[in-house]
């Protein structure tokens, strides 16, 4: 028995068993493919889990996140929650932004801010592909203009 209870113990502890987390959550748009079990990331540092997701009757997604207590201090509500992932493909994790010294502490069981993540379409309409092609037509006119200058201004005058 003591065996058993001594593996149990150094196995628990390389597998954090029995270190004190704190409850907290965040809502979402999309669950972007979360599960119970992703990690939770604190300046790419792992500092907890999702545990559970759940939809709201508002449709929205509600995160809940198992931190370590020895991170939550960090946890102000100035921080900001995003779903981020270490590749373009594989699995995601929920990545958290610290927020100022200043601000406060979010309690026990709070909520953290959240920013929905950007999809293609986001980042098209701020590269503001539309406005560049305007730009463009408006040069190609400018220079066929000077174009037709030049010719003008290079023929011969005896030329019909």
């Amino acid at each position: 028995m003591a065996l058993i209870f001594l593996g149990a113990v150094i196995v628990g502890g390389g597998r954090d068993w029995f270190r004190s987390y704190y409850s907290y959550f965040a809502l979402f748009n999309d669950g972007y493919g979360l599960s119970p079990g992703v990690k939770v990331k604190l300046l790419r540092t792992d500092i907890g889990l999702v545990t559970k997701l759940e939809l709201t009757e508002n449709n929205k997604v509600k995160v809940h996140l198992s931190i370590l207590a020895e991170y939550a201090d960090r946890l102000k509500t100035d921080c900001v929650a995003s779903i981020g992932s270490p590749t373009f493909i594989g699995s995601e994790d929920v990545d958290i932004l610290p927020g100022s010294a200043k601000t406060t502490v979010i309690p026990r069981g709070g909520q953290l801010p959240a920013v929905e993540r950007k999809s293609l379409e986001d980042y098209f309409r701020d590269l503001r592909l539309d406005a560049m092609l305007a730009r463009v037509e408006a040069i190609m006119v400018n220079v066929d203009s000077l174009t037709i200058n030049c010719r003008i201004l290079a023929a011969p005058s005896w030329a019909p």
